[in-house]
């Protein structure tokens, strides 16, 4: 379940924006699913040849959570193990067409499924391209790259079968993500467009109090061994007190907000306090709250200039937080509804 908040504050954006693939080494390309300013539309078929299949959310969590940034797996339940007949599919309706190059896509703890179609089309679900047919699971993490991109706004993943080393008769995605390829791309992509920003230099300290795993593990999506930006680690509060992390962006960009996601739907049972500031010094409260939070958080605010995120556990003890992630500022006609000044709208637009 998606707990999304909006607070108000002082508009003070100035940096300028800066184009896909950006990072220290010029790699890192947006992904395209998961942009804040709109969420895709997302529908799920249920199986064939398999009429018992079902869609079901763990932990009570949503079907959005498959492209929420977290270790939420989503599970369809089958007739019997190793069922060679069971499939499905997954579609994705994105807000404009984008050039693609590489997707990816987790599944949860070894549920996996055997092989996997990933089609595409710039008009519907209909006649669509395949870009890859039958292409074998190869485990949790799975990315297929297609090399040079592809035009497309509709997308469709489908799985098949039961993996071989799966034998328990459910299937359990955690997540799809669709990066956009820069060099065909039909219009310019910016770190101000509504996608997650921290993978372009982020780099995570602890701050006070006990941790149980290392801090880097909330943002590390990017860099990742295959530079897919799949994440598939957490962090744990070591108890005995607040437990805090600073993320410090490399620089001041503008922000609208960010999103916390948990492992298989946990939470922070006694609250979150997170910070912003530009110089590590003065420091802004955009979220304080003693009770639990939900297996996904995304908190937005009126865009502002940050470099430095500090984020408390209170009194963590256990709960896996896999991933942090913050919302660049997305197109002016869409922040214009969270009440984003005119102004600054204007500024933006001419700096773009």
């Amino acid at each position: 379940m998606f707990l999304r908040c909006v607070v108000l504050a002082s508009a003070t954006a100035s940096v300028m924006a800066a184009n896909f693939p950006i990072s220290s080494d010029g790699t890192y390309t947006a992904n395209v699913i998961r942009r804040w300013a709109d969420v895709p539309t997302l529908a799920q078929t249920t199986t064939y040849n398999d009429p018992s299949s079902q869609w079901v959310g763990v932990s009570s969590t949503a079907q959005t959570g498959i492209m929420d940034g977290g270790l939420n797996p989503y599970q369809w339940n089958l007739t019997s193990a190793n069922n060679p007949n069971a499939t499905a599919r997954i579609r994705f309706t994105l807000n404009d067409t984008y050039s693609l190059s590489k997707f990816v896509h987790g599944y949860f703890n070894g549920y996996v499924a055997d092989n996997y179609d990933i089609n595409v089309s710039t008009t519907g679900f209909v006649g669509m391209t395949a870009l890859a047919t039958a292409v074998p699971v190869t485990g949790s993490h799975n990315v297929y790259d297609n090399g040079t991109g592809v035009l497309a706004r509709y997308v469709e993943y489908v799985w098949h079968g039961t993996g071989a080393s799966n034998t328990q008769p459910y299937i359990l995605v955690d997540e799809f993500e669709a990066f956009a390829e820069a060099s065909t791309n039909p219009k310019v992509l910016n770190n101000r467009q509504g996608y997650n920003i921290t993978p372009i230099s982020a780099t995570v300290t602890s701050a006070g109090g006990l941790w149980n795993d290392p801090v880097s593990n909330v943002v590390d999506q990017w860099p990742s061994p295959d530079r897919s930006g799949y994440h598939d680690t957490y962090l744990r509060g070591g108890g005995g007190g607040d437990s805090l992390f600073v993320i410090d962006l490399g620089s001041v960009q503008d922000v609208m907000g960010f999103s916390m996601s948990y492992y298989n739907g946990q939470d922070w049972a006694n609250g979150v306090k997170v910070r912003i500031s530009t110089d590590n010094a003065t420091w802004t409260t955009v979220l304080n709250t003693n009770v639990s939070t939900t297996s996904s958080l995304e908190q937005l605010f009126a865009a502002t200039g940050a470099r430095y995120f500090e984020v408390t556990d209170k009194n963590g003890n256990g709960g896996a937080l896999s991933d942090f992630q913050i919302i660049g500022i997305p197109e002016p006609t869409t922040l214009g509804l969270i009440g984003l000044a005119l102004p600054l709208a204007l500024r933006r637009r001419r700096g773009m």
